[in-house]
Parts: C-alpha cells; structure tokens; sequence
C-alpha cells in the first residue's frame, strides 16, 4: 500500500473519531513506517496534521528473512548479529523524528515504536506456545 493511499483512508476514519488524547480523548495511533521508509513518514506527517496523536514505526532485527532461526537454539554469531542489526533502532528513531519535528516542531505527534523485535520462529515451552526474542525489551 502506498502512504497517499493510507493516509487517504486514514483521514476518512480518524474524521470520524475524534481525538485529542487527553481527558478520556482517543488517541489515535496512524500505522506508521517499516524500518526505513522516511517517504511513508513525510506524507503521513504532511497529509494528517491534527488528524493524529501518534505515528508507528516498524522495525525487526531480522538478519534473513528466508530463514529466520529458533528464537531459543542459535549460535553466539547468530545473537551478536542480532544484536547489531537492533542498534540500527537508534538511527531510524532519529531519522523518523527529525521528519516528524520538520512538521511538528511543537512535538505534539508521538513517535511510537509499536513493532519491534528479533522476528525469530515461535518455540513451543512445557507450558504451551510462548514467543522467545534474542533482543532485550526496550522502551523510549
């Protein structure tokens, strides 16, 4: 889908749901770029204006997406890659931002980060199906 064709759809909803996040208000979270796609941020940001609270971002560590590997069984090569695939996380939360700040310098959008992770395969665990991650949780 192309961001002019979601920001369109986006703004016929978000007409009719009235938000303003504060005081019971919705909070109105737009589905925002995966990983790198700054286009998808600029038009959101430039089409939605006061239509929108917050804006997603989207990012897996995920080194090949063919074979994404056990989330318990890898080797200490496998987590170290990772790991330094996850520290691209602080470029796009920067990059994102400063598109974001270009159309709301006040910061009145929030840039939520409400993808994240490693991407591995499910494991099952005695107690049932449990989703493992190489990555530590991470909060901004």
């Amino acid at each position: 889908m192309k961001a002019e064709y979601y920001a369109n759809i986006y703004r016929t909803y978000a007409t009719f749901m009235p938000g303003g996040g504060g005081n019971g208000k919705l909070f109105r979270i737009a589905s925002g770029a995966n990983s790198d796609d700054f286009h998808w941020t600029e038009v959101l940001m430039h089409e939605l204006g006061d239509m929108v609270e917050g804006l997603g971002l989207h990012f897996y560590s995920v080194i090949d997406w063919n074979n994404k590997g056990s989330a318990t069984e890898f080797t200490e090569q496998q987590y170290f890659a990772t790991l330094q695939q996850a520290l691209r996380m602080e470029i796009l939360v920067q990059k994102h931002s400063a598109i974001m700040d270009k159309y709301d310098p006040l910061k009145h959008v929030a840039l939520c980060v409400d993808e994240w992770g490693d991407g591995t395969m499910w494991s099952r665990a005695r107690t049932g199906r449990f989703c493992f991650s190489r990555t530590p949780c991470a909060t901004r």
